[in-house]
Parts: C-alpha cells; sequence; structure tokens
C-alpha cells in the first residue's frame, strides 16, 4: 500500500510539472509573439499577446509589456 501511495504521489507531482512546463512554454511564445507586435507597432495585438502570457504564467516583466503597449496606445 505504501508503495502504491509513493508510485501516485511521484505521478502526480511529474504530471504537475509537467502542465506547469507547457504553461511556460505557451507563456513565453505568446511573449514573444507581443514583443513582435508591439516592434510591429500592433499594440492591440501586442496587448492580447501580452495578457495571454501573464494569464498562463504571472512574470513580472509581462506586467512591464502591457503597462508600456497601454502607454504606445496612449491610454493612461
Amino acid at each position: 500500500m505504501i508503495r502504491l501511495r509513493a508510485a501516485l504521489a511521484a505521478a502526480l507531482t511529474l504530471a504537475t510539472a509537467a502542465r506547469a512546463d507547457e504553461a511556460l512554454v505557451q507563456a513565453q511564445q505568446r511573449y514573444q509573439a507581443g514583443v513582435e507586435r508591439f516592434k510591429a507597432r500592433k499594440f492591440d495585438e501586442a496587448l492580447r499577446e501580452f495578457e495571454a502570457a501573464f494569464a498562463l504564467v504571472p512574470m513580472p516583466r509581462v506586467v512591464i509589456h502591457i503597462a508600456e503597449t497601454h502607454l504606445a496606445m496612449g491610454n493612461k
């Protein structure tokens, strides 16, 4: 019984880690897409990408880019 519990705990840990890794990869992709759209002056699209990245993994640098995008759009 103890081995079964240990095996289940290990499986759950691995599954959780895999989901976290996938979320981080997706967040990084969305963040990079936001940077590219910002450089192209597509601010509405950049904002959507940055907000999607932040929803996946709340990273402080994304908040800065969200604020910069709002400023570039003329929002205060």
